[in-house]
């Protein structure tokens, strides 16, 4: 709303969409819509149909800012996602696509020729900069691209089109069609139509006598930009013929030809599209007009549609009729007016006995202000029933009231509102009277109500269920009726029989109708069925889990059939497994559309489990079911992938089978399936996929978005790569493009980046075809990005590849040489200069051709520079510009080093310098070694220099006089002679030989307890003898010393190893750093010391002690903060920057803050804050629901007298339950009350103390009150609480039992749960328990869980099964004989074996062959054995007897037996199935194959597969043992879903173990734990799980005992996990199931203080990068990247902004700060900065703040690079320096800070200015107030002053410079407090009161004067024939020292001199 002027506005917008979706973004607004006013951002709104109407109203006061709102057009279903995005307004503008160019070429203002596009035309041929030319097409044929390109300059030397050619495709719209019908729709129908469409169609009969009918079955352009025009015969375009123009959404009318052809011309604009048309055209007859159709509702006469003929419309009783009731065809063929419409009426009476009843316009919206009545009138003595079929009208406000008319006293039967359907009605009377109301705003789609009537002694018409059948029509007091649900549903509620009862003198029916529903789950044991999911037919229920068994007779396979299946693709899956439970091997997991044909199971169960989140659902499955037998000779149809194909049809014993994909799409297995004896296929059918990304090459392929045509997974990151062969282009057509919005797209790119692609697709419009070849790389790359919502049917691209245009030859720079010769696409031309040149820009160029035919690169260039730093043994030295002149005013170096122990020749090719410019050379590396010459003119040629050492240093210098061509040197090595080997000391050793050459050394060190006398390092000298500087050293053993702060050392006698001479006493003082300790040994003497041991020193010839410190180094990191007690932290970096966070375990509170950041601070690294710590807080309010509650310092003793209070609040729909996990209080003195509402006012459930409390507590309400009360004395351990919510009419969750399992997962009031022991265990008490309501009233289980146990003994039947010795996998008890009988089919012998076994060694298991201890004794078995095959029975029964004796116990046995048949010589034994693991074949016979997998998280140890072997004269055998299933201490996942187990799961893990687990999911997906089970040894086993893929990622938690976490997410695709287990205790160990999950964005990263953030983008792989503002320095990483994981996260922290301690800085202007700016600095700094600019520059430094201690803390600028450099200025307090001028191109800057106080500090700039002798230099002089005989408000100091500073700075300028300056002196007036005098290149200085033979002389005193000069002015000499005053000389004198203090001379006016120094040039 903008602002305006005029009040009292009244504004409405209408907008008319399919559904709307209204989102504020700004907070100040008045707006009406249900009273919307005031500043309180609104929420979305949803409309509930397909318009919206604002009406906004402001009144003549105040004004505000207004609203801003965006409006989104939603399908019912993308309302019903994870979360609602606004979408950006629409932009029609293009993107330019520039070339980015590097390096530097000589300027090019033309672009190459971009050619004329195939069928198409270019107009212009000006290819300059600016520039541009025009396309256009030829007919029948589409521009796609730009219209127009322009010449453009993309750097400072490349020009380039702004775009690409474009070109002239065909027109892929519209058609000639022919008759006799058809459909036509619109382009990409029923998606978007594309932009600047010019689509024609033209329709032609068969027969030339007939005419063509046109109808519309829907229809939506742009209203007034695109439209449709129909035409009458085949000139398209012509106006005469023009039928009709159609626009909007409006379906138009049947249109009739009158000719035989007719045509359609489809315009559209290039912004918004719309879904467009679908228009069905027929032929028929001529002379008519069609047949118009018949009105909903309604009825026609007439049946001829000729010309003149009439049709008549009438509608149904109740309906009235809306439009001309009477229409003729007319001579055009079009029908005089609309067909009429049939509205049903306002008024009516019904007196047929069953009828319907509906609001008017019903379905669509009734109108306003409506008052309708409507009376049902059936014969005396009957009644009235109502069904409402559909409701919705406006609440509150619209309303329907329905009253019983028929009897004496009006009743009325209901009002009724909103759009909830209200329940049957019946009346008692004859007569009903339904009164309908609607106000004047807002309307709904009304009601739909069907009536019946029926006598006084018999029920109503009860219906017919959905999904359900019904028996019985007669209704009769009396009469029954029964109903059946159709397949797949069960009975919900009512009942399945109802008989017409009276009942308080009415008739009605005995109970409701029964309701068909789709069951969650079931066991299913019928020979054939249908599965349906919750909700069918319509969409499934969210949050689903829903389990179904299916069980077959023994010897039967299950076969499911899929109908139909469509499920939300990623998030609501089906799982297949071949077996009775969610542990059995898993078939498949589907998803999408993308099922199966079939799945057949391998024995008779099967188990299928649905899932579905909380969000969006679809239609689901229909499943078909059934028993079936396998064939004897062949496997059952394997099927055929979905998008796939299969090869080979034949299915019998060892067929292969194969299968391939569909383009784009990608096999999962390779594998041929190959049928087993076993009648089963080798391995599950494989699927066809398409991937996320990928390699592709090839000249032509398909791209498909992943799951296609299933909606694409959300939070996607694919790449692929296109490659196509050598100078060709990708061309890529879309078949398929559908994408959500602005929030999923597609980039397509040709250089690999981007950062700037050539396409960016979103949305529904079909793209253009596009080409990629720009970069000649002959590839292309795509990225498809989808965000965590919506998504759609993703896109099908075809690929294909196209010929690319050469480049022009881009030359040859000077001075080099060229490699290659070709200019095509992809070529590459390689430069090289010839020696002494460097190259400026890239040494190679490749042809990227394309549209614009450009390099990647500008053609580089060879120059000679100023200076060169060079290595190697040979090369050349060029002057700059060589062969030009050189340029005037240089200062050029260079340096030679060639290898060590070489010298250097240097000779000159060509040498001319012009007279003074000088070519300066040194023997060594700087100009402080010996000078070998200088060198002017042509002096150096035919020289030949020699160096002593491997360096050579040259200076050249240039005056500003002329210039000359400069030199050409060359130069070589040669070796040099070497210093003798100096030797190595006694008791030392070399740390470093660099080789004995010149200016080598040598670097000793002695060994421990030694120390050096002499130098330790030693340097061969240069000159023409090679020796030594310095002696050998010697290592002594000192008598005695102070060791500080070593980690270890020894300690020698003096002289050791020889004796120690008399009357010595020595003292070694030994200091660690502090913390530490010292651990010292003697080690040793040269005498045996006996059996006696004498006194300390007296017997030792020689003592040696060794001394031992715990390592310690300097601190680069901080300290290790540590792990919180009852808390985790995460994150394990420490340096600098780097944050940690904390969170507490459930149930403790933070204490400090949640994130800590490591500081460096000088050589300080700390944490801050201080790292916090975890306490149980005493009291809270918590809500939620669930969480735990502890007392307080819990588990520690709880403090005395103590008094917290707790408040839990829970969803009102919710009950508590609190779970007492330990208590342990002081009895009689300490207590915990609990009551029943918000505060202790409330019911007491209870006062708890002591040790005993209830297992479990249950609120009535939701809110419960703790008070926790301690006495002033003794506390103990406390107690730990979990509080649960749960829904109020449901029992808690029972858990399950162990060794068995729990079937039932429904905990409602009268559900029950039933519970099976695992095979080996008996189940003792009741299986099954039933939630009731409990004597409190209150849900709860009607009795106990039940357990299972291992038997003493028993009888043992079936083909297979497990014995367990007593009390199993806990140790038996001793003293009992146990007796087990095993009988299998008589057909069958019995095979065991014993899985595991540990018996003392006095207990024995005996197995009998036959039924009891006097049969053949198989074996006999005690101590320890795990895994022997047993001998084979002879029979189908054994006899196991296991014999405990008293004394210890052991664990005891896990016995496996199975059925198998009798051995041959063409048969092999049975083969029993690994534990934890199944067989897969049952043929057993010679040559037969059986394979082997393991259960998921366990590993098979053996062969996979065994071969039964014929074995002559003898009986047939395996070739190998049977392999075991075990759990990996290791192993790496990349599965999506897994299960990672404890070694030796569900037994207990070993001890001393350590395994490590690595999972590694997709890019851009999460990681989620979710915890199955988990018991380890508290404290001591540990499993650890980091967030990432290493040890050193953050960790998510370390876990112990049994408390751990339901779910665990990771933040990114990798988890670590790690387990460790000591040398006792273990426990049962662990399960974990982990899946993959989508992720979210990263939260916004903090600023650093005084820095810059670039970029604002916070997706996966989004990178932002950070600079500092000058001046400060980056400390931390420059670039952070959002890293994949369900909480996104950055992979560094944000780094920090610091000003440092010193530094050199190179930039030729910048910030210099002191430490800590803008706050104050620290104490004891000792910083020093340098600015080294280049060689002629001198740096300009101007002050922008300035506090210091006074006095104390000082800053010093010098003119040079050292601490000896003249001093410019020395600065200190608060006043703030002026401008200051270095003269040479190094400055030093030095701050001191002393311990104490402290200030803000400084902020100095400083820009780097050429000094050029041709400019003038100006000073300016300021006379100070109180000068001898100087009147300041009328003239200048006196005029000797000013001659004198002029004669002697001109006189020494001239020594220094060698030219003649002239000095001009003018008296200026300046206003007080001149403080905008200092300009560039002027010195501005104040003469302070000055003492003489005390000077400081500024820098351009130094710069100028000699010291005789300084003498003079100091007053020391005389000046011969100038009569000057002293006090002069000294005025003079202080003027030039630059101190650069303002005098103020407040109020007045002063006069001050300029001198002026002129160059004689000027």
């Amino acid at each position: 709303a903008p602002h305006t002027s005029n009040y009292n506005r009244v504004h409405s917008w209408g907008v008319g969409v399919r559904g709307l979706l209204l989102c504020w973004f700004t907070r100040e607004f008045i707006f009406l819509f249900y009273r919307l006013t005031g500043m309180n951002l609104p929420s979305p709104v949803i409309s509930s149909k397909n318009w919206l109407r604002l009406h906004f109203t402001s009144d003549s006061n105040h004004r505000r800012k207004g609203f801003n709102a965006q409006f989104q057009v939603k399908k019912a279903i993308e309302l019903k996602s994870r979360g609602v995005k606004m979408l950006p307004s629409k932009e029609s503008s293009h993107k330019n696509a520039v070339l980015s160019q590097g390096g530097v070429a000589m300027v090019s203002d033309m672009c190459p020729d971009p050619g004329t596009p195939e069928n198409g035309r270019r107009a212009g041929s000006d290819f300059r900069v600016g520039a541009s030319v025009q396309f256009s097409c030829e007919d029948n044929y589409v521009l796609q691209g730009s219209k127009s390109i322009t010449c453009q300059r993309v750097t400072e030397t490349l020009a380039a089109w702004s775009d690409h050619r474009p070109i002239c495709r065909a027109r892929t719209c519209g058609s000639n069609l022919r008759g006799p019908s058809g459909v036509i729709t619109s382009p990409n129908y029923p998606v978007q139509y594309e932009d600047n469409a010019h689509c024609v169609w033209v329709i032609t009969t068969t027969d030339p006598d007939k005419v063509i009918k046109l109808a519309f079955e829907e229809f939506e352009l742009e209203r007034g930009y695109d439209t449709l025009t129909v035409g009458d015969g085949g000139k398209v375009g012509d106006t005469r013929s023009v039928l009709y123009v159609l626009t909007g959404s409006s379906v138009p009318d049947l249109i009739v030809s009158m000719s035989s052809q007719m045509w359609l011309h489809l315009q559209s604009d290039d912004s918004i599209g719309s879904p467009g048309f679908k228009a069905v055209y027929q032929e028929i007859d001529k002379g008519g007009c069609g047949d118009p159709g018949i009105p909903a509702y309604g009825k026609r006469t007439g049946s001829s549609f000729l010309h003149g003929d009439t049709l008549t419309f009438e509608c149904q009783a109740a309906f009235e009729l809306v439009g001309e009731r009477v229409i003729t065809c007319q001579q055009n063929n079009q029908w005089s007016g609309n067909k009429p419409s049939c509205v049903f009426s306002c008024f009516f009476n019904f007196t047929a006995s069953s009828g319907i009843i509906l609001s008017p316009n019903y379905p669509e919206e009734y109108g306003n202000n409506m008052n309708c009545v409507w009376l049902i009138i059936s014969e005396p003595g009957s009644r009235i029933h109502l069904i409402f079929n559909d409701f919705d009208v406006e609440p509150q406000f619209d309303f329907l009231a329905v009253k019983d008319d028929g009897i004496s006293d009006i009743t009325v039967l209901g009002t009724f509102s909103g759009n909830e359907v209200p329940a049957q009605l019946a009346s008692s009377g004859h007569i009903v009277r339904l009164e309908f109301q609607s106000d004047h705003s807002t309307t709904g789609r009304g009601f739909n109500i069907t009536y019946t009537t029926f006598g006084q002694n018999e029920c109503h018409d009860p219906g017919i269920p959905i999904n359900g059948r019904r028996f019985g029509d007669r209704f009769l007091l009396g009469s029954s009726v029964s109903f059946h649900c159709d397949d797949g549903f069960v009975k919900t509620q009512g009942s399945e029989s109802i008989t017409c009862i009276l009942q308080d003198g009415n008739v009605v029916w005995s109970s409701a109708v029964p309701r068909c529903e789709a069951p969650c789950g079931g066991h299913l044991t019928a020979a054939s069925g249908v599965i349906l999911p919750p909700g069918w037919p319509g969409y499934y229920k969210d949050s689903l889990n829903c389990e179904w068994i299916i069980e077959a007779k023994p010897g039967h396979s299950i076969k499911i059939t899929f109908d139909r299946f469509q499920t939300e693709v990623n998030y609501d899956t089906l799982e297949v497994r071949d077996g009775p439970a969610g542990s059995s091997p898993l078939i498949g997991e589907y998803h999408g559309t993308q099922a199966p044909q079939f799945l057949i199971s391998t024995g008779n169960f099967m188990y299928l489990l649905f899932t579905t989140d909380n969000s969006r659902s679809s239609v689901g499955f229909l499943i078909h079911y059934e028993s079936v037998t396998l064939e004897s000779d062949s496997c059952l149809d394997p099927g055929i992938p979905v998008n796939g194909h299969r090869h080979g049809s034949n299915f019998g014993i060892r067929s292969t089978v194969t299968f391939s994909c569909d383009p784009g799409y990608t096999l999962s297995d390779d594998e041929p399936l190959v049928c087993d004896r076993s009648h089963q296929w080798n391995h599950a059918l494989p699927s066809c996929d398409a991937l996320c990304g990928g390699y592709i090459h090839g000249r032509s392929g398909t791209v498909l978005s992943p799951g296609f045509p299933d909606f694409y997974p959300n939070s996607l990151n694919c790449t692929w790569t296109i490659e196509v062969p050598h100078g060709k282009g990708v061309q890529m057509i879309f078949h398929t493009f559908h994408l959500e919005s602005s929030h999923d797209y597609l980039l397509i790119t040709e250089d690999g980046s981007f950062s700037e692609p050539v396409a960016r697709l979103t949305g529904s419009v079909l793209p253009h075809t596009i080409k990629a070849g720009l970069f000649g790389n002959f590839t292309a790359q795509l990225r498809f990005i989808s965000d965590f919502s919506i998504s759609y049917e993703g896109f099908n691209i075809t690929f294909s590849e196209y010929d690319l245009e050469p480049c022009d030859d881009p030359g040859v720079p000077a001075f080099s040489r060229r490699i290659g010769f070709h200019f095509g696409v992809g070529d590459v031309l390689t430069f090289a200069c010839f020696p002494g040149y460097r190259l400026e820009g890239a040494t190679k160029l490749t042809c990227l051709g394309g549209g614009r035919r450009v390099w990647s690169a500008p053609l580089p260039r060879c120059v000679a520079e100023c200076g060169a730093s060079v290595k190697g043994n040979e090369g050349t030295l060029l002057s700059p510009n060589f062969p030009s002149n050189y340029d005037n005013n240089h200062e050029c170096i260079y340096k030679i080093e060639t290898e060590a122990g070489k010298g250097i020749h240097l000779r000159a090719r060509s040498f001319q310098l012009f007279e003074g410019d000088i070519l300066k050379v040194y023997d060594g590396k700087d100009s402080s070694s010996r000078p070998l010459g200088a060198f002017t003119k042509s002096e150096l040629l035919g020289l030949t220099l020699n160096s002593t050492s491997n360096h050579l240093w040259l200076e050249f210098n240039t005056n500003g006089s002329d210039t000359d061509q400069g030199f050409q040197l060359t130069y070589t090595s040669f070796d040099l002679v070497k210093c003798e080997d100096p030797g190595v000391p006694n008791y030392g050793y070399r740390i470093r030989d660099e080789g004995h050459f010149t200016d080598t050394v040598v670097l000793y060190s002695c060994n421990p307890g030694y120390a050096m006398h002499g130098s330790n390092t030693l340097t061969c000298l240069s000159g023409d003898r090679r020796v030594w500087d310095k002696p050998l050293p010697s290592c002594l053993a000192e008598c005695g010393g102070q060791i500080h702060a070593a980690t270890s050392g020894r300690i020698l006698s003096p002289g050791y190893p020889a004796p120690y001479d008399n009357n010595l006493h020595c003292t070694w003082v030994i200091e660690a750093d502090p913390g530490k300790t010292i651990r010292y040994l003697l080690c040793c003497g040269l005498r045996d010391l006996g059996a006696e041991t004498p006194s300390f020193l007296n017997h030792f010839q020689t003592l040696d002690l060794m001394l031992s410190v715990p390592a310690a180094t300097v601190a680069s990191t901080c300290n290790d903060p540590g792990m919180p007690q009852n808390g985790t932290r995460y994150g394990d970096s420490r340096e600098p920057g780097d944050t940690l966070t904390f969170q507490c375990d459930p149930g403790y509170q933070l204490q400090g803050q949640a994130k800590v950041t490591c500081v460096q601070q000088n050589n300080r690294f700390f944490w801050q804050p201080d790292p916090p710590t975890c306490i149980a807080a005493c009291g809270g309010n918590l809500t939620g629901p669930g969480g735990v509650i502890l007392s307080p310092n819990y588990p520690q003793p709880y403090p005395p007298g103590k008094e917290c209070d707790w408040r839990i609040n829970v969803n009102p729909d919710f009950v508590i339950a609190l779970i007492f996990k330990s208590f342990n209080m002081e009895p009689s003195y300490d207590f915990l009350h609990i009551y029943e509402g918000a505060d202790s006012n409330s019911p007491l459930i209870g006062s708890f103390q002591g040790s005993q409390a209830p297992d479990r507590i249950e609120s009535s309400g939701n809110s419960l009150f703790l008070a926790f009360r301690s006495d002033a004395s003794v506390g103990l351990s406390g107690f730990a609480i979990e509080f649960k919510e749960k829904p109020r009419e449901a029992c808690f969750d029972p858990g399950n039992i162990m060794n068995g399992t729990r079937i039932g997962t429904d905990f409602k009031l009268g559900s029950t749960v039933t519970y099976q022991c695992d095979s080996g265990y008996k189940i003792v008490d009741p299986s099954s328990i039933t939630c009731v309501i409990g004597a409190d009233g209150k849900p709860a289980w009607d009795r106990v869980l039940p357990s299972c146990s291992a038997p003493c003994g028993g009888q043992y039947t079936g083909s297979e099964g497990v014995v367990l010795s007593p009390n199993y996998p806990h140790n038996y008890t001793a003293g009992q004989i146990c007796l087990y009988s095993i009988t299998v089919p008589k057909e069958f012998v019995v095979f065991g074996q014993f899985a595991y076994f540990q018996t003392a060694l006095n207990d024995l298991a005996e197995l009998f062959d036959g039924t009891h201890p006097q049969a053949r004794l198989l074996s006999s078995l005690s101590g320890s054995h795990s895994g022997e095959t047993l001998p084979l029975a002879t029979s189908n029964q054994i006899l196991l007897r296991f014999s405990a004796k008293s004394g210890a116990s052991a664990r005891g046995f896990h016995f496996v037996y199975q059925a198998v048949p009798r051995t041959s010589d063409t048969q092999c034994s049975s083969v029993p199935e690994p534990r934890y693991g199944r067989r897969i074949g049952s043929e057993f016979s010679a040559g037969s194959v059986v394979r082997f997998e393991c259960n998921p998280g366990y590993l098979l140890q053996g062969s996979t597969a065994v071969r039964c072997q014929s074995v002559p004269n003898a009986l047939a055998q395996w070739n190998d043992t049977i392999p075991s299933c075990v759990v990996p201490c290791s192993g790496n996942f990349t599965q999506r879903r897994g299960t990672i187990l404890s070694p030796g799961y569900p037994e207990p893990y070993g001890n001393n173990l350590n395994c490590v687990w690595k999972i590694i999911v997709t890019e851009g997906s999460g990681i989620q734990i979710q915890v199955i089970s988990f018991a380890t040894e508290q404290n001591w086993d540990s499993l650890e799980i980091h967030d990432g893929g290493d040890a050193t990622a953050p960790r998510l938690g370390s876990f112990s005992g049994s408390t751990v976490p339901a779910l665990l997410n990771s933040t990114s695709n990798q988890l670590y996990l790690h387990f460790q287990s000591d040398i006792s205790v273990a426990a049962a160990g662990f399960r974990l199931e982990y899946k993959t999950v989508g992720l979210a964005a990263c939260q916004e990263p903090a600023l650093p203080s005084n820095g810059i953030q670039i970029g604002d983008r916070y997706m996966v792989n989004d990178v932002l990068s950070f600079q500092c503002e000058p001046g400060y320095t980056l400390q931390g990483r420059s670039h952070i990247s959002c890293m994949p994981g369900t909480v996104r996260r950055w992979n560094y922290p944000s780094p920090l902004c610091i000003a440092t301690c010193g530094g050199t800085l190179h930039s030729t202007g910048g910030v210099v700060l002191s430490p800590g700016f803008p706050g104050a600095y620290p104490n004891n700094l000792d910083c020093t900065w340098k600015i080294a600019l280049p060689i002629g520059y001198g740096a300009h430094i101007q002050f922008l703040n300035f506090s210091t201690e006074a006095n104390h803390d000082y800053l010093e600028i010098q003119n040079g690079p050292y601490h000896t450099s003249p001093m410019i200025g020395q600065f200190s307090g608060t006043d703030l320096p002026g401008a200051l001028l270095s003269t040479t191109h190094e400055t030093l800057i030095h701050f001191y800070s002393d311990h104490s106080q402290n200030r803000q500090g400084f902020k100095l700039t400083y820009q780097g200015e050429k000094r050029t002798a041709d400019q003038n230099v100006q000073l300016t002089f300021l006379v100070p107030i109180g000068m001898r005989g100087l009147n300041l408000r009328s003239r200048c100091p006196p005029v000797q002053w000013v001659f004198t500073l002029c004669w002697l700075l001109t006189r020494s300028g001239a020594r220094a410079e060698g030219t003649d300056w002239k000095c001009v002196a003018r008296c200026v007036p300046v206003a007080p407090y001149a403080h905008s005098l200092p300009t560039r290149r002027t010195l501005v200085t104040v003469i302070p009161t000055c003492q003489p033979r005390s000077l400081l002389l500024g820098p351009f005193a130094s710069w100028f004067l000699s010291s005789q000069d300084r003498r003079l002015l100091e007053g020391r000499d005389s000046v011969p024939g100038l009569d000057l005053w002293s006090q002069h000389r000294r005025e003079a004198a202080c003027a030039a020292h630059g101190l650069f203090k303002f005098c103020q001379n407040k109020g007045k006016t002063q006069k001050v001199w300029t001198l002026t120094f002129v160059h004689p040039s000027k």
